[in-house]
């Protein structure tokens, strides 16, 4: 019984990471032309023109507001700001944004725990267009 679970945890992981690996390091681009990186995890990078506080709140305006996500917790200090929220068939969301400089944020979006890549996307464009209105 060990056995068969443990070789079905070793073809779960092998899967997950034969499914990563070609998204890894990948670059993309949203509708409005924001350049982001896929990583690893399946986190989506990108970096958006304002400060902290306002690319934080316009994160958090869409993640509640635009997507309807439950949000479970949020924080922003001077260097960095976090939102975690649950999708309706209570996936996580987690948006990270990070002081880059100047009057430049770095935003990564997670959604689900094996890394919706479209989902996160959605998210990060729809955060850029609030940005640009």
């Amino acid at each position: 019984m060990r056995t068969s679970r443990m070789i079905t945890l070793l073809a779960v992981a092998l899967a997950g990471a034969i499914l990563a690996a070609p998204l890894a390091g990948c670059q993309g681009s949203t509708k409005r032309g924001s350049v982001y990186n896929i990583k690893p995890d399946r986190r989506i990078e990108a970096y958006m023109p304002g400060a902290l506080e306002r690319v934080h709140k316009t994160a958090l305006e869409v993640v509640r507001d635009d997507f309807a996500y439950s949000i479970r917790r949020e924080a922003v200090d001077a260097r960095e700001g976090v939102i975690e929220a649950r999708t309706a068939r209570d996936e996580s969301v987690r948006v990270d944004t990070y002081i880059a400089g100047g009057s430049v944020t770095r935003i990564e979006v997670k959604v689900g725990m094996l890394g919706d890549v479209q989902a996160a996307r959605d998210i990060l464009s729809a955060i850029e267009a609030r940005l640009k209105q």
